[in-house]
C-alpha cells in the first residue's frame, strides 16, 4: 500500500520533445531555465512543474517572459522652475561678479605719479609768472637764446688745422619783460655761408698740435719661487685616519694633493711591483710627516720614493 502511494505521488517520466528519450527530472529549480538533452543535445526548457503535470518544450518554441521586454526610456523633462527664481539667480550672479571686480580694483595700489618730468615744468611756469606772461605763452614761444659754446669738432679732425673767417656773432639783448600777447623779437642770423673747411685727408697735420698721453703698461707681479719637494715632504700632519680600506694608488693621489707635485712610477720598475699599488690597506697615523705617510703607503711593495727634480719618483728598492 505504501509503495502504490509513493508511485502515485511521483510524476510520470518526462520525454524529450525532439528525440523522445525519457528524462529523469525531479528538481523544480529548473523551471524557466534551459538545459541540453543528454541524447540529442537539443536545448530544452521546463515551462511549469505543478504537482504531477510537468510541461517540457523546446527552448526555441518558448516565448520570452513579459519581463524580458526592453524597457522604454522616459523622455527627459525640464524642471518646473519659476521665471522669477531664474531672474533672481541671474541678478545675484551679476552682483557677485561686480563685487569681485570692485574688490580687485581696490586691492591694486595706485601708481605713483612721475615727479621727474613735473619739476622742470613748474620751474618754467614760475619764470613765466615773474615775466608777466601766462604759462601757455611761455610753452608756446620760448625766448631765443644765443649759444656761445664752441663748435663741436669730430674726433678724427682733432689733429687738423681748420681756418675760419673772423665773424663776430651778433648778440641780441632779450627784453626784461614782454606783454603776453606780443611775440619776442626774432634773432637775426648772419647771412654769410658757413666757413669752408679743408678735407680731412688733405689737411696738413701739425706735429705739436696735440700731445697724446702715454699710458703706463702694468708690470706683472713677480712669480714666487717654487718650494722644493724636500721641504714639502717635511710637513707635519696631526693625524691620518681611514674608515675603510683604500687602495695604495688612491692614497698616493691624496699625497699628490698635499705636495702639489706629481708622483710617478719609474720606467724600470717591474710590472708585478707596480701592480702591488692596487692592493687596499688601512692606515691609522698620528703626528707624522708627509714623508712618513708616503713610507707607510709603500710598505710591503718593495718600492721607495725619491725626489727627482720637481716630482716624486717611485723606484724599486735596492737589495
Amino acid at each position: 500500500m505504501t509503495t502504490n502511494l509513493r508511485a502515485a505521488a511521483e510524476p510520470s517520466p518526462l520525454r524529450c520533445p525532439a528525440c523522445g528519450v525519457p528524462l529523469r527530472l525531479r528538481d523544480k529549480r529548473f523551471v524557466g531555465a534551459t538545459f541540453p538533452c543528454p541524447a540529442c543535445e537539443e536545448k530544452l526548457a521546463l515551462v511549469s512543474a505543478e504537482q504531477d503535470r510537468w510541461v517540457l518544450q523546446l527552448a526555441a518554441t518558448v516565448a520570452p517572459p513579459a519581463s524580458a521586454k526592453p524597457r522604454r526610456l522616459m523622455a527627459w523633462q525640464l524642471p518646473n522652475v519659476s521665471p522669477l527664481v531664474v531672474a533672481w539667480s541671474v541678478a545675484g550672479l551679476m552682483g557677485m561678479v561686480l563685487v569681485a571686480a570692485l574688490w580687485r580694483q581696490a586691492s591694486v595700489p595706485p601708481a605713483s605719479p612721475p615727479t621727474a618730468g613735473v619739476r622742470p615744468q613748474l620751474a618754467q611756469t614760475d619764470a613765466a609768472a615773474e615775466l608777466g606772461a601766462s604759462p601757455n605763452d611761455a610753452d608756446a614761444t620760448p625766448p631765443a637764446q644765443v649759444s656761445t659754446a664752441p663748435p663741436k669738432v669730430h674726433p678724427a679732425a682733432e689733429l687738423t688745422e681748420i681756418t675760419t673767417p673772423d665773424v663776430s656773432p651778433e648778440v641780441v639783448s632779450t627784453p626784461a619783460a614782454s606783454p603776453a600777447n606780443e611775440l619776442p623779437p626774432a634773432v637775426s642770423r648772419p647771412s654769410e655761408s658757413p666757413p669752408a673747411t679743408q678735407p680731412l685727408d688733405e689737411a696738413p697735420v701739425s706735429a705739436h698740435s696735440v700731445s697724446l698721453p702715454q699710458t703706463a703698461v702694468p708690470h706683472a707681479p713677480p712669480v714666487p719661487p717654487k718650494v722644493p719637494v724636500e721641504v714639502l715632504l717635511n710637513q707635519r700632519l696631526v693625524s691620518f685616519q681611514q674608515s675603510q680600506p683604500i687602495s695604495r694608488k688612491r692614497l698616493l693621489a691624496t699625497v699628490e694633493d698635499l705636495l702639489d707635485r706629481p708622483i710617478r712610477v719609474a720606467d724600470d720598475v717591474p710590472m708585478e711591483m707596480a701592480d702591488r699599488l692596487q692592493t687596499a690597506i688601512t692606515l691609522q697615523l698620528e703626528q707624522v710627516t708627509v714623508a712618513d705617510l708616503l713610507r707607510a703607503i709603500l710598505e710591503g711593495t718593495q718600492l721607495v720614493a725619491a725626489c727627482v727634480g720637481d716630482e716624486v719618483q717611485l723606484r724599486a728598492a735596492q737589495p
